[in-house]
């Protein structure tokens, strides 16, 4: 038993760093580009439409190149438009996601192919 002690203390003693300096060093931030509000205005120029007549345009988000608020019989909803690169995550997981909040079943996706309406843009 005598033996073990002294193996820990010989351990511990022999462990330690007697260097109790603090240490610190300074690195150089990597600098990442910001977007420039100029890749969101060529968006804003790219992309067109004609809002119906009693939707009411709000100021939105830096996200949004377009902002609504739409009425309806029981109040008003609020619309964005925004534009998102590639396919965005693909049109089922999207649309699943929208129907999900609104609290409806996910569809497939052939039940969202059947249902929608290609328009020419």
């Amino acid at each position: 038993m005598k033996k073990i002690f002294i193996y820990i203390i010989l351990f511990l003693a022999l462990s330690c760093n007697n260097n109790q300096d603090i240490k610190y060093y300074r690195i150089q931030k990597e600098t990442t580009p910001l977007a420039s509000s100029n890749s969101t205005n060529a968006k804003k120029e790219s992309i067109q439409w004609d809002a119906p007549k009693n939707w009411i345009k709000t100021k939105g988000s830096s996200m949004r190149i377009g902002s609504f608020n739409v009425p309806f019989s029981t109040g008003q909803g609020d619309l964005s438009v925004i534009s998102l690169e590639g396919t965005a995550g693909g049109i089922t997981p999207n649309i699943n996601r929208w129907r999900s909040q609104l609290n409806l079943k996910a569809h497939t996706e052939s039940e969202i192919r059947n249902t929608l309406k290609l328009i020419k843009v």
